[in-house]
């Protein structure tokens, strides 16, 4: 044994060498030909890029080329691949990164191997299907003259459930495959293939010259011997798999042209033979449904034999087997029921795929054209119902964790059964029958009989939820693609329906059309007979005819009584005297009933023209068309009404009295004009599949445009428009700007619709007007909301104001307010002139989102250039989320898979959109809590001073990760840089972020709050404001001193009103030494005592605390409440203890400095200075 292996292992090692010279010889050789001769073409694949061109003469230097790449497709097999890494694994002159290296570019040449040996296979089998391309033809051609597409499996009557099922299964297995191939039939029949086919050659031969180039380049010369042997190996065979691929290009190029003929056959039989499938499914289905229909009925039959004859003892035990029968026997019709609107599920799926395939074949064949514009138009009118799908998949929602119970529930108590013995022996010791029972024998053998039985029933009902819950999941996962598949749909109509033509341009054909249209509809047969429908309808309701009969006629009677009510809640007595908001909401609600006379009953006619099964073609059209009118009268008519002099626009909206006006003028005439001709648009629309829409709705549309546009000029021109008298007090406001704009865009695109419809852009013109409608709505609305919340907010400002009066008041009454004496800080409340400026400015931030959010979804559908938003990417980042995917078994699990979420310029203009309202809400937020809800709170002005601020941190907050979010920035992807910018600035920013953590901490744990007293260092003032990074103190003198928050945490000072807003009060005095000291005391303790402000409990003191250089020195020591009377109180106890003392004749001396002069210069002597008459008190006596 030794001597084989020893020759054995010599062998391998000589072969080794041997084929290591030869690769390296071989590689010069082609390094040398490489050098010295061209680069070898292929006609075929030059064919793909180039024109066709003489074949040049063969030369020696293509035949050594071509004998150097022989021997190299002779070495770069497999085996020899495998043999090189075995050398490389068992080699110690290479440290592990290079022999890692060099087995890496290895492995790959391996793989580019094994790809180019797929390739060859598949240039073989395409070159037999060019061969065999005529004999497939005749094949193809026969197969579809056969009366069957598949072979029928035949199920024989007498078959179990089991083999039903089994059947099904494969059948579906051969339908998916069926499914497969004949998508990819039909891919193959479409030929887009073949046009890719030149594009993928050119960037091939592109790669196959740039691998060149690197092959002829040096590896370095640091490159061991294996790792250039391992680079020359992985880039050969690269270079002969892109070769073979360009063969392969060119050979699947040709196989395209002779299977022009077989293409389409073979779509045809992959189509009928999917058919076939599908028909033998659903055959299958049913006999699998009808069988374990009537399995479960004869189980629950037999259950219900056994309940009904079993014994008294065992009767509970049979009916819970019935119970269960009759569990399955439900379960078997709902599986059927789910199983058939999943098969109607899967058909509607596929036909909308079918239909959306078609759709964009004709938009890029046919982009233009008039019939692919009517196409559209009706597959987006017959597109699916999405709310019913929700439906389903919240039935589903709900209905699973159900199933999942139960199905527990039913495997629990069958582990239960598992030894029957047992669970018999249990049931019977249960029994009151006595032991020597001579059935007791029966009675244990029924029992065994029942337990089987039952736990035949559990294992079924266990099958059977497990089929249930596959089911329903594919029934919510149907659903969901029939959304998916919908929206895709309905977003590919929308961006293509707007701009293709609908219609011819108008001519005399349409001319001749709108004279028919009009005979028609001003035909008197038809109205009278529309009339006639419409009485005997209402016969037919008399309840619902006499209530809105009812109702129009009060209001007609109380009309003019209605209108005095609303004069008598917009007089001027009682919007100046009455502070309350209800006024106006009853004005308004008044004022919309009063418009509604008539449109209620024009409404209730349409109704009643399109009901019942024997209504004209005319009644449905003209029904609807009333009703419509009737909205739009309503909208018109309550503009008069609000617009009405002394109503509720002028004296509530304080609108200006000429600009109503003008608005309740111009909205009579165009509801006069506009309203007829909008209801021909709509009942043209509707008239027998349209048929005058494009004729006389046409005109009446172009008409109703060139209405509104005439309508947009009156109201907002210069001179004598609604804005006139607003913009003459402020010629230089915004309003004028937006007067401008309207007038533009008002004249502008009512005009461009009435072009749009003349030239055959119908369709999209109507479109665009029903969004332009909705626009006007929208607009009004706002202009009532705000004028609504503008009152609002006007009101609670003059309740404040009241209050602050009021407050005043009874603190003037109660001698509380004190001229005396510096001023002193007070908390005034909040100011109402800034609160109410805010509020406005937040009102102006919240209406121009919502009008934005509003435009955007009103439009967002119509308007293509807002979907192009989506196809700008700024970066995409992939999440994990969950899928549900089925299996090899055809059970559906959930799975989860990465996906690439793109971050979309839509994502960018919404990010930006949540921070402009983050910070419009931050700065205006507080003032609105203020207005609202913190003044109805217990607390003080520090209280709803910290609660406001926090909130604006959280609102900020808030806002910053929703944008975050909307950006598809999360935490895991951004912690790390986060930390290293929190590092750095630490470090760069210390100050600011220890100032930032102290206003919180001054926020959270308030030891200062905004209106406290405080004394920090020399300076004593009151706190008046707490942001990010300073607080706001104001001293006596008014002055503002900016303090950082860190030195109100970390440093000392004097909170006087922190817990207890008591101080004490201190006053020195001294009085001449032959004082009386008890009576002085005494003297001035009284009238301390005496002092309204003053508190009894801690009482006042007075101490002789000292004898002075000319007085007894005194110390008066007194409490008060606040601070706010401080410096009142401090001034009037002077005053009080110098009158009492000056009564009763007690002195308070001054200084008195004793001079000796030892010695006079000799001037002074001689001119003695004149005797000085001091004033006398008038106290000395």
């Amino acid at each position: 044994m030794t001597r084989p292996l020893t020759l054995t292992t010599l062998t391998l090692a000589c072969f080794s060498i041997l084929t290591c010279s030869v690769d390296l010889a071989a590689d010069e050789a082609v390094f040398a030909v490489q050098s010295e001769a061209p680069p070898r073409t292929n006609p075929i694949r030059q064919s793909l890029v180039e024109s066709s061109a003489p074949t040049p003469a063969p030369n020696p230097a293509k035949t050594q080329d071509a004998t150097s790449e022989t021997e190299q497709d002779i070495l770069l097999t497999e085996s020899s691949i495998d043999a090189a890494i075995d050398s490389i694994k068992d080699s110690d002159a290479l440290d592990e990164s290079k022999k890692a290296s060099v087995l890496e570019r290895l492995q790959t040449a391996k793989k580019w191997i094994r790809e180019r040996a797929d390739v060859k296979k598949r240039i073989q089998q395409y070159q037999l299907d060019i061969e065999g391309a005529a004999e497939r033809v005749k094949q193809a051609k026969a197969q579809l003259k056969k009366a069957q597409a598949i072979e029928p499996i035949t199920i024989p009557q007498n078959a179990s459930v089991e083999f039903c099922e089994e059947q099904l299964k494969e059948a579906q297995d051969r339908l998916k495959k069926a499914q497969a191939r004949l998508t990819s039939r039909e891919e193959e029949a479409k030929g887009e293939r073949k046009a890719d086919l030149a594009k993928i050659a050119v960037d091939t031969r592109q790669r196959l010259e740039k691998v060149k180039q690197q092959l002829a380049q040096s590896a370095g010369e640091d490159a061991s011997a294996e790792a250039q042997n391992a680079r020359r190996r992985e880039m050969r065979a690269r270079i002969a798999l892109l070769q073979d691929q360009l063969d392969l290009y060119s050979v699947e190029i040709r196989r395209f042209d002779a299977l022009v003929e077989l293409l389409p056959l073979q779509r045809d039989i992959a189509k009928r033979e999917k058919v076939a499938l599908e028909k033998h499914v659903a055959d299958i289905q049913a006999i699998v449904a009808s069988k374990r229909a009537k399995e479960s009925e004869r189980l629950a039959q037999a259950a219900r034999r056994e309940a009904e004859n079993a014994h008294p003892n065992l009767r509970e035990l049979a009916e819970r087997n019935t119970v269960l029968a009759e569990r399955h026997q439900e379960l078997a019709t709902r599986m059927t029921a789910i199983l058939a609107e999943n098969t109607s599920l899967v058909k509607r799926i596929d036909a909308l795929k079918n239909a959306s395939r078609k759709a964009s074949d004709s938009v890029e064949k046919a982009s233009h054209s008039t019939t692919v514009g009517l196409m559209l138009q009706k597959q987006r009118s017959e597109l699916p119902d999405t709310h019913a799908c929700y439906q389903r998949i919240y039935f589903v929602e709900n209905e699973l964790p159900a199933v999942h119970l139960e199905e527990m529930a039913y495997a629990e108590e069958a582990s239960s059964l598992v030894d029957l013995k047992i669970a018999a022996d249990k049931v019977l010791s249960e029994m009151t029958s006595a032991p020597d029972d001579p059935h007791q024998q029966l009675l244990e053998s029924t029992a065994l009989s029942l337990l089987t039985t039952q736990r035949d029933l559990l294992y079924k009902l266990e099958k059977d939820l497990k089929e249930y819950v596959n089911r329903l999941t594919k029934l919510e996962i149907g659903n969901r693609q029939l959304i998916r598949q919908t929206n895709d749909f309905s977003t590919f109509i929308d961006e293509h329906v707007l701009w293709i033509r609908s219609a011819d341009r108008f001519g005399k054909a349409e001319l001749a059309a709108t004279g028919e249209g009009l005979t028609e509809i001003l035909s008197t047969r038809a109205w009278l007979s529309l009339a006639r429908h419409s009485g005997l309808d209402a016969f037919r309701h008399p309840w619902a005819a006499g209530l809105v009969f009812g109702a129009v006629v009060a209001l007609i009677v109380f009309h003019a009584r209605l209108r005095r009510r609303i004069s008598k809640l917009c007089t001027t007595k009682s919007y100046t005297a009455g502070l309350r908001y209800s006024p106006t909401i009853q004005a308004i609600f008044l004022t919309a009933i009063a418009s509604a006379e008539w449109p209620v009953l024009a409404y209730f006619f349409g109704v009643q023209m399109s009901r019942g099964v024997d209504a004209s073609a005319f009644a449905l059209a003209a029904g609807p068309a009333i009703r419509y009118v009737a909205t739009m009268l309503f909208l018109s008519a309550f503009i008069r009404e609000l617009c009405r002099k002394g109503g509720v626009a002028e004296i509530y909206f304080n609108w200006p009295a000429h600009g109503n006006k003008i608005a309740r003028r111009e909205t009579w005439w165009l509801a006069i004009l506009g309203l007829p001709l909008a209801g021909i648009v709509v009942f043209t629309s509707l008239y027998q599949d349209g048929k005058w829409d494009d004729s006389l709705g046409r005109i009446a549309f172009v008409l109703g445009m060139f209405v509104l546009a005439g309508y947009t000029h009156t109201m907002m021109r210069a001179k004598d428009g609604v804005l006139q008298e607003a913009i003459s007090r402020s010629p230089a406001s915004w309003l004028n700007f937006v007067r401008r704009l309207l007038l533009v865009l008002g004249i502008g695109i009512s005009l461009s619709l009435a072009v749009l419809a003349y030239v055959g852009f119908y369709y999209s013109a109507q479109q665009l007007a029903i969004k332009l409608q909705a626009s006007l709505g929208m607009a009004l609305g706002v202009v009532i909301f705000h004028a609504l919340i503008t009152r609002w907010f006007l009101v609670k400002r003059r309740g404040l104001a009241m209050q602050q009066i009021k407050e005043r008041q009874q603190l003037k009454e109660s001698g509380e307010e004190h001229t005396a004496g510096p001023p002193v800080p007070m908390d005034q409340g909040p100011d109402l002139s800034a609160i109410h400026n805010q509020l406005q400015l937040l009102l102006r931030h919240a209406v121009t989102v919502g009008v934005l959010v509003s435009m955007w979804l009103i439009w967002a559908d119509v308007l293509p250039a807002l979907k192009v938003l989506d196809r700008v990417e700024f970066w995409r980042k992939s999440v994990q989320v969950v899928e549900d995917r089925e299996n090899a078994d055809g059970i559906v699990q959930a799975e989860k898979v990465w996906v690439d979420v793109p971050t979309t310029l839509r994502h960018g203009l919404l990010a930006g959109l949540l921070l402009l309202a983050t910070l419009a809400l931050g700065k205006n937020l507080p003032a609105l809590l203020e207005i609202t809800a913190l003044k109805k709170l217990p607390l003080d002005r520090g209280g709803r001073h910290a609660i406001s601020v926090i909130s604006q941190y959280v609102i900020a907050i808030t806002g910053v990760l929703l944008a975050g979010r909307v950006l598809n920035i999360t935490w895991s992807s951004i912690q790390w840089l986060v930390a290293g910018m929190t590092v750095g600035l630490g470090f760069g920013l210390q100050e600011i972020f220890a100032n930032f953590v102290s206003g919180l901490i001054l926020l959270f744990e308030r030891p200062i709050r905004v209106g406290d007293i405080i004394t920090l260092g020399d300076v004593t003032g009151t706190v008046t404001d707490i942001r990010i990074r300073a607080t706001t103190v104001t001293n006596w003198d008014r002055k503002e001193l900016i303090v950082p928050n860190r030195e109100l945490i970390t440093g000392r000072l004097l909170n006087w009103t922190l817990t207890d807003t008591t101080n004490r009060i201190v006053i020195n005095l001294g009085l001449a030494y032959d004082t009386n000291v008890p009576e002085a005391r005494e003297i001035i303790l009284k009238a301390v005592r005496d002092h309204e402000n003053v508190l009894a409990d801690p009482g006042p003191n007075v101490t002789f605390e000292g004898f002075g250089d000319s007085c007894l020195n005194f110390v008066v020591r007194a409490y008060v409440a606040s601070m706010d009377v401080r410096l009142s109180t401090v001034h009037e106890l002077h005053l009080r203890i110098h009158e009492e003392l000056q009564q009763r004749g007690i002195e308070i001396p001054f200084m008195q400095v004793d001079m000796n002069v030892r010695q006079l210069p000799e001037t002074a002597l001689a001119n003695p200075p004149l005797p000085v008459k001091h004033p006398q008190r008038p106290d000395a006596a």
